[in-house]
């Protein structure tokens, strides 16, 4: 399928199993600190999901516009909602899963734990905004100004609803956290 451009200015690419008698789709969050997308967690992982049973979508989520505030979680929640939606998908989203690697894990930690909330979405965007699991690979979920991932020029006040070890609580999707020595 061809990749489509999202309302935030980033790129949704898809990787469906030609059926759908799959275990579901995940869709991928690349990581990179929210200044560039690595490579090596987008394409690579939906080919290992594809050999494993599960269609696959990959958010190349836009870093042009606002990228340390709201708008990367509210352009996950549009896709995942467009994929829960989109005609070309029915029956191969029964189950969801969002997965995010470093940054990206950030940001799919972000809409694990804010899916359903009103000052972002609007009751409509809630009931289809919880991805059914999360799958963290090394995610920034303790983000301080101390964090590899915050630019130099970053608030002094981070806003609380992205400091996520403080929201898991039994709102938020189940999750998989993998954490090594070091990330890569």
């Amino acid at each position: 399928m061809t990749p489509i451009k999202t309302p935030f200015g980033g790129t949704l690419e898809f990787y469906p199993l030609p059926d759908t008698s799959g275990k579901g789709t995940v869709l991928i969050c690349p990581g990179g600190g929210y200044s560039f997308l690595a490579e090596r967690e987008g394409r690579p992982i939906a080919d290992a999901f594809n050999q494993n049973g599960y269609s696959a979508a990959i958010l190349n989520y836009c870093l042009d516009r606002d990228v340390h505030g709201t708008n990367p979680v509210k352009e996950l929640a549009w896709a995942v909602r467009y994929l829960r939606t989109a005609s070309e998908w029915n029956g191969l989203v029964h189950k969801l899963w969002v997965s995010g690697f470093s940054a990206g894990g950030h940001l799919a930690a972000s809409l694990g734990t804010l899916w359903n909330e009103d000052s972002l979405f609007t009751e409509e965007e809630q009931a289809l905004n919880k991805p059914d699991g999360l799958i963290l690979g090394y995610p920034v979920i303790s983000m301080g100004l101390t964090a590899t991932s915050v630019p130099a020029n970053a608030s002094r006040e981070m806003p609380q609803n992205f400091l996520h070890c403080s929201h898991w609580k039994s709102v938020i999707s189940p999750r998989f956290l993998r954490y090594s020595y070091g990330t890569p």
